[in-house]
């Protein structure tokens, strides 16, 4: 067997040699098809039929890779970008600015609690620094941890109580004394704004992004169950996770 798979391949290799040699004018390709010379034999047939194949192979490569979007992946990754721009190319005025209108609201949405948010950290690290003597550059546990204790010698203490030897705060540098009971409790409701401002922003992201996707789904033309599907999960930890199953 394995020699006769070998006299088969010399044979297809003689004939293709013969081809060559047979247009010593013109670049032979293993994409042109061999020129038998005079007698019709099986070698030269079945060196025809193997030209063909990878002919054909080749094309169908060719358009596979060259294949362009269909009429409906288009819309889809178009809305999948820009909320609504498929939807447009395909004439939906009023669904298009629907679209239009809420990535805007969610947009500017986001872009204020971030703000916010930014101003009150500002706010509450500048009071900190001027009623209890923070330097500046903590990370937001050490905030969380000033605005329940009063100092850091208080903090030590239960935390050596406690046995979390790994969060004392040995380092002169993050020691802290608050001049007033009420300074601290300001500076506490500052820094929960804050944080309330960063979950808020995360909630209108995770909005954006299923904005995209429902409108890529419903561009498509295929927002059935069998061709596109959303789904929301909420998880044991707290957390949201959110899937797109499409087929086109």
């Amino acid at each position: 067997m394995v020699i006769r798979k070998l006299l088969f391949g010399f044979a297809v290799l003689l004939t293709l040699t013969i081809a060559v040699q047979a247009q010593p004018d013109n670049k032979f390709s293993l994409f042109s098809p061999p020129v038998s010379g005079g007698e019709i034999n099986g070698d030269n047939i079945q060196a025809q039929l193997n030209w063909e194949r990878t002919r054909a192979a080749s094309n169908l490569s060719e358009k596979k890779e060259n294949k362009p979007l269909t009429g409906r992946q288009q819309p889809f990754f178009k809305s999948l970008l820009v909320p609504g721009w498929g939807q447009l190319s395909k004439g939906k005025r009023f669904k298009a600015y629907a679209f239009f209108a809420v990535e805007a609201t969610l947009v500017t949405s986001l872009i204020t609690f971030q703000t916010y948010k930014g101003w009150l950290e500002e706010d509450y690290e500048t009071f900190a620094c001027q009623h209890a003597g923070v330097t500046g550059g903590k990370d937001h546990q050490f905030y969380v941890d000033i605005g329940n204790w009063q100092d850091n010698t208080d903090f030590n203490e239960q935390r050596l109580r406690d046995r979390q030897f790994d969060r004392l705060y040995t380092n002169p540098a993050d020691s802290w004394n608050w001049d007033a009971e009420e300074n601290r409790l300001h500076f506490k409701s500052l820094r929960i704004d804050a944080d309330r401002a960063g979950q808020k922003s995360l909630m209108v992201l995770g909005v954006l992004i299923l904005n995209h996707l429902f409108s890529a789904v419903d561009a498509s033309g295929k927002s059935d169950s069998k061709s596109g599907k959303i789904t929301v999960e909420s998880r044991q930890d707290g957390q949201v996770s959110v899937g797109l199953n499409y087929r086109f």
